[in-house]
Order: structure tokens, then C-alpha cells, then sequence
């Protein structure tokens, strides 16, 4: 009993590093622990499965670095992998971009396992989105992109991976 706990710590601990790797933008080091997650037999299920679409998303964009050209990374990934990125990417305010993917998904007919949303309902949700939102998010979006070369990246990017209404509009506070 004790080392099964201590295995599942060790899992959720490996995940920590990893989401510490992937904000760090070093996302070999964060496959690497993902991949421990998932090769430790007595990891929750949660922690399974929440390290395996991190995995494909630490994945996809590393391949989207390293490839150049307007949707050149898209048909190298799976469906699956394509999901997981635009959920991403949804998640963090960049709706052009998670727009492109979910769409992508679409045509290609996956649909996600069953806690999931499917691409169609994201979609949706975005279309129901009214503009001023839209453009609020994709801004904060932007500029976590923009910071994330910088030392202040962190702060930025927690703004724009906050839950929706958590981001602050871009223009300047209103005066108390």
C-alpha cells in the first residue's frame, strides 16, 4: 500500500516538472516527464490522462517550431494531437488559432473520448463569443506569446490561461 502511494506521488510529482519544463518552453525535458507519468503503473487516471494530452500538446508544438510556413505543423499531427492543441490553444485565449484546428478536426471526424467536448461544440462556443470577448482574449493571447521570450512570461501567460473573465481588458484601468 505504501509503495503504491509513494508511486503516485512520485507520477504527480513528475507531472509537476513537467508543466514547470512545458512553461519554461524546454519541451523535450517536459515529454520526458510526461512520459514517466504515463509509464508509472500506479498513477491515477486523472493524472493519466492529463499528462497524455499534455504530451501530444508538448509535442505538437515542438514540431510547430521547428517547421516553418502557415499550417505546415497541422498535417504532420494526428487528429488526436490536433485536438489537444487547439483545446490548448482555446484554453489560452488564441481562438484564431484554436478556430483553424478545431476545424481541422472536424474534417478529419475525430471525436474525443467521452468527458470531452467536441471540436463542433468549442466551435460553437466561439461563434456565440461575441466580438469585443473574442478580440479582449486573443489580445491577452498575444501578448503571452510576445512575453514568453522574456523574464516576466510567467505572469503574462497565468493572465491568459486564466479562467474566461479572469483577463483584464487591454485597455487601461478605469479610474477608482
Amino acid at each position: 500500500a505504501n509503495k503504491g502511494r509513494m508511486q503516485r506521488e512520485a507520477a504527480r510529482e513528475a507531472f509537476q516538472k513537467g508543466e514547470q519544463a512545458r512553461v519554461a518552453s524546454q519541451p523535450a525535458q517536459a515529454a520526458a516527464h510526461y512520459k514517466a507519468v504515463l509509464g508509472n503503473s500506479f498513477v491515477d487516471e486523472g493524472t493519466r490522462a492529463k499528462a497524455g494530452e499534455q504530451l501530444a500538446l508538448v509535442q505538437a508544438l515542438a514540431s510547430r517550431g521547428q517547421q516553418r510556413g502557415a499550417g505546415a505543423a497541422s498535417k504532420d499531427l494526428t487528429p488526436k494531437q490536433l485536438y489537444s492543441l487547439a483545446k490548448a490553444e482555446y484554453n489560452a485565449g488564441d481562438y484564431m488559432s484554436a478556430r483553424r484546428n478545431f476545424e481541422a478536426v472536424k474534417a478529419a471526424g475525430y471525436r474525443p473520448p467521452a468527458p470531452h467536448d467536441p471540436a463542433d461544440v468549442y466551435l460553437a462556443r466561439l461563434d456565440r463569443m461575441d466580438r469585443k470577448e473574442q478580440e479582449t482574449r486573443q489580445w491577452m493571447a498575444n501578448r503571452a506569446k510576445v512575453a514568453s521570450d522574456t523574464e516576466t512570461s510567467s505572469r503574462v501567460a497565468r493572465l491568459a490561461i486564466a479562467a474566461p473573465g479572469d483577463a483584464p481588458p487591454p485597455g487601461p484601468a478605469p479610474a477608482p
